[in-house]
Parts: structure tokens; C-alpha cells; sequence
């Protein structure tokens, strides 16, 4: 029984610290748009709507005999320009601080992901040894280091929170 509290704890300090860093960061993005009107290129925006079109289709129908283009591009057009408009803004901001990933960084973001499975051996291996997964933790790792750039000359204001408050926020859709 007390290992199994002492693993619900982690588990718990685990949500919650995911859950604060991706508050933070979500915030330090929304300052970021906010800050940076941009206008959104036209050719990127419907790249990015095929892209949403193709995740519903897998989402919701499998994606058998359904064609993606019946899916209105209006549906997906506020969300595929802010995608772009934060990736945008995300990559100037890696070139004006001259970012990459950070191996510890990176191997810290596996190690987080490893450490809720069984074989956590297993788990960091395939994370290391397969090229889109890694890549995906790199652009995770340097977004993740832009975030922390710019809270270093950010006024921040901590508040406190109960953890089922910080823990319902973080799955409430957006």
C-alpha cells in the first residue's frame, strides 16, 4: 500500500508540473501572437489546412473513401493560420536567439515521457533510435527552450492554485 501511494504521488507531481509548464507556456505563446501581428502566407495556411483536413479524416473516419477535400477548408482556416502564425513566430524567435536543441533538454523530455512506462528502457530507445520521434522531441525541446528565453525578461506573476483547479484547466479543450 505504501508504494503504491508513494507512486500515485509521482504520478500526481508529474500531471501537475506538466500541467503548470504547459500553462506558462500556452501563455507565453498567446503574449507572443498577441505582440507580433503577422500576416499568414497564403500557400502555408492551405499546407496547414490539408494537414488539419488529413487529422480529422484519420481522427474520426479512418480515413477510408473519404476524400479530403470535401471537408470545407473554412472549417480549418482560423486554426491552420495560427498554427502557422506560432510556428513562424517560433522559428524567428529560435534564429534571433540563435537555439538548438539542447541534448540535455531533449533527453530530459524522453526521459519524462519513459519514466510512465513499464519498460522505460524500451520506451527511451525507440524515442532515441527512430528519426521522426526524436525530431519531434527536438522541436518540442527548442520550443520549450524559446519559452524559457523569453519568461527570462518576462514580468511574471505566480498565482496559487489547488492541483484539481490546475489539473481540470489543462484538459479543458482550448
Amino acid at each position: 500500500l505504501a508504494s503504491f501511494k508513494v507512486d500515485i504521488r509521482a504520478n500526481m507531481d508529474r500531471e501537475l508540473e506538466r500541467a503548470v509548464r504547459n500553462d506558462v507556456k500556452n501563455q507565453v505563446i498567446e503574449g507572443l501572437v498577441a505582440a507580433n501581428q503577422i500576416d499568414v502566407p497564403a500557400a502555408l495556411a492551405d499546407q496547414e489546412i490539408d494537414r488539419l483536413r488529413q487529422q480529422a479524416i484519420q481522427q474520426f473516419g479512418g480515413g477510408q473513401g473519404i476524400d479530403a477535400s470535401m471537408l470545407p477548408a473554412e472549417l480549418f482556416k482560423e486554426q491552420a493560420d495560427r498554427r502557422v502564425r506560432v510556428g513562424l513566430l517560433m522559428n524567428a524567435a529560435i534564429d534571433s536567439f540563435k537555439l538548438t536543441a539542447s541534448e540535455e533538454k531533449v533527453d530530459a523530455l524522453i526521459e519524462e515521457v519513459a519514466s510512465t512506462y513499464q519498460e522505460p528502457e524500451q520506451v527511451r530507445e525507440y524515442y532515441k533510435n527512430t528519426p521522426e520521434q526524436k525530431s519531434q522531441v527536438e522541436a518540442l525541446a527548442l520550443e520549450e527552450q524559446v519559452v524559457e528565453k523569453i519568461l527570462e525578461s518576462a514580468k511574471v506573476t505566480e498565482t496559487e492554485a489547488a492541483y484539481e483547479e490546475v489539473i481540470k484547466a489543462a484538459n479543458a479543450p482550448q
